[in-house]
């Protein structure tokens, strides 16, 4: 039972450690395009660094919020009168008394309370007053609303990462020992220890925050680079190698494999269907045909669908509608993603998520993004190349005239997602195509009468069987053929004898192929192995779409 409890909450641990990666990495990937196109402007040593640090500092809030904490003992009132400064709400005012001392995470403690300041809707001529005062032996700060105002349930870290009220309050109760938020009738009291337990934190946020104190630092020293007049290439390169390796480290192992695009949709809508219901946003996807699986990073591209929603969130100030239109274009061997943003008060511009959808998209898997802004909407265009398409239509061409199933195991076995031996594989496709062409034919009236008139012989095919034509010839003529005598080695027997005269070749489609090309195809067939591909690539040729 313990050992099952362990790995439960391991797991839990697991998935949110994703969670939050996923969350910082759109600020980081607005970051990676900053610095990026600062590059283009050492030589005038005009780069605007301010957006890059608002991005750097909300990475850092969020990342003390969820790390683990490491408790020392403070005075509340002083703690928080020396925060004041880093106070960016101009509205709020701090009074305090001395109190107790209280064991806290001073700096996670700090980014929640922030948190909480920099969110408040403050209406007309509204303050936020924040007091710290000692009550039954136990220090509180009360953020009071002295005007209308209110706390949202939906918060946003440094101005820019969601986080919902709930969880800043349980990760309160991580950052105080003990410490709860309630809210009161003028806004919300903080106390500092003696209500829950605290709950779980993930040691694997050490390394993210490691690689953040590096990043910052090197972007401080482009910062005086360039305040100083001095050469920006060294200094930008060195912050742009760290970048990547922070950025790897998010994304951990990416793994490309096949995964179904309106799957993938549904699941990011899916996690952020409440949130839409709150904001009156209408979230809907349009399929237009089947759209095949492709080779992608399924936890990157889940991530890209859930960054579009939170940018729409962001153009969509009071109710909206976003629109997913899926399509796939054959020839061009790519699923084609449209993304409809409209709303009577939407106002297109850019967001850290624009940033984090041309990584995932153009980055990673190679595609191409356009985006239009205009009023009351935006529209967005996604590409997706079909690379594994690509691959089977070098490899085998035709294939995609297959059935719908055979076209399936073709994926999963050059998308790298087969468990079976890949002949193995190829053997069943192959049984399944000779099927699919050859047993509906063979109870025509004009194929039964062909064999009553007589057939050519196995002359010319090495390895044939009188014996087995012979069973093979047999059960077409009674109208009752099985499906042995259309799986090797019985049908390379029967299509060879089909080969003449011409009557023949076309009432089984032989027609589609010549001579050699036939012969190639009866010989595949009748030897042992049988070479399943080369079978395949003729078999392509005769074949139906269903």
């Amino acid at each position: 039972m313990v050992f099952w409890k362990a790995l439960k909450a391991m797991r839990t641990l697991n998935g949110a450690m994703d969670s939050l990666a996923d969350t910082i990495e759109p600020a980081l990937a607005y970051v990676r395009e900053r610095l990026v196109a600062g590059r283009g402007k050492t030589a005038r040593g005009d780069i605007d660094f301010d957006e890059v640090l608002v991005a750097l500092t909300a990475v850092k809030l969020y990342l003390d919020i969820f790390r683990p904490p490491e408790y020392t003992a403070c005075n509340p009132s002083e703690w928080l009168q020396s925060h004041g400064q880093e106070i960016g709400n101009e509205r709020c005012s701090i009074l305090g008394e001395a109190t107790s001392p209280a064991t806290v995470d001073s700096a996670q403690a700090w980014a929640c309370v922030t948190t909480l300041i920099d969110n408040v809707a403050l209406y007309e001529d509204a303050v936020l007053v924040a007091d710290v005062f000692e009550e039954e032996g136990v220090p509180r700060i009360t953020l009071s609303l002295d005007g209308p105002g209110t706390f949202p349930a939906r918060l946003l870290v440094g101005g820019l990462l969601p986080i919902e009220y709930e969880t800043l309050c349980e990760r309160w109760t991580v950052a105080t020992r003990g410490g709860k938020i309630q809210r009161t009738p003028s806004g919300l009291e903080l106390r500092l220890k003696g209500m829950r337990e605290p709950g779980p934190s993930d040691e694997g946020i050490e390394p993210l925050a490691e690689r953040w104190a590096k990043l910052y630092a090197e972007v401080e020293a482009c910062i005086r680079a360039q305040d100083s007049s001095q050469d920006l290439e060294r200094p930008l390169n060195a912050a742009m190698e760290v970048l990547e390796d922070f950025l790897g480290l998010v994304d951990g192992e990416i793994r490309i494999e096949p995964a179904a695009i309106p799957a993938t949709l549904k699941e990011a809508i899916a996690v952020h269907a409440r949130e839409a219901a709150e904001r009156s946003v209408g979230i809907n996807e349009f399929v237009e045909r089947e759209i095949p699986p492709i080779a992608v990073a399924r936890r990157v591209i889940v991530r890209v669908w859930s960054a579009i929603v939170q940018h729409a969130f962001r153009v969509l100030p009071r109710g909206g509608r976003v629109s997913f239109i899926v399509d796939y274009d054959d020839r061009a061997r790519r699923i084609t993603v449209m993304i409809e943003i409209e709303g009577t008060q939407c106002v297109p511009r850019e967001t850290l998520y624009l940033a984090s959808i041309r990584r995932g998209i153009r980055e990673v898997h190679g595609g191409e993004v356009e985006f239009t802004g205009e009023k009351n909407g935006v529209l967005m265009t996604l590409s997706l190349p079909d690379g594994v398409g690509e691959t089977l239509d070098s490899w085998l061409p035709g294939w995609d005239r297959f059935s719908g199933q055979s076209r399936q195991m073709l994926r999963l076995l050059k998308g790298g997602g087969q468990m079976l031996p890949e002949e193995f594989l190829l053997g069943g496709i192959l049984e399944n195509e000779l099927e699919r062409w050859l047993l509906p034919l063979l109870t025509e009236p004009r194929v039964v009468n062909i064999v009553h008139d007589g057939v050519a012989n196995l002359e010319g095919l090495p390895d044939g069987s009188p014996e087995r034509l012979d069973k093979a010839l047999n059960q077409i003529k009674r109208g009752k053929p099985k499906k042995e005598i259309v799986r090797p080695p019985y049908a390379g027997e029967l299509l060879w004898v089909f080969r003449e005269p011409e009557r023949s070749r076309k009432a089984l489609r032989l027609d589609r192929l010549d001579h050699e090309a036939l012969r190639d195809l009866c010989s595949g067939l009748v030897q042992s192995p049988v070479e399943s591909v080369r079978c395949l690539r003729h078999v392509a040729r005769v074949a139906e779409e269903e």
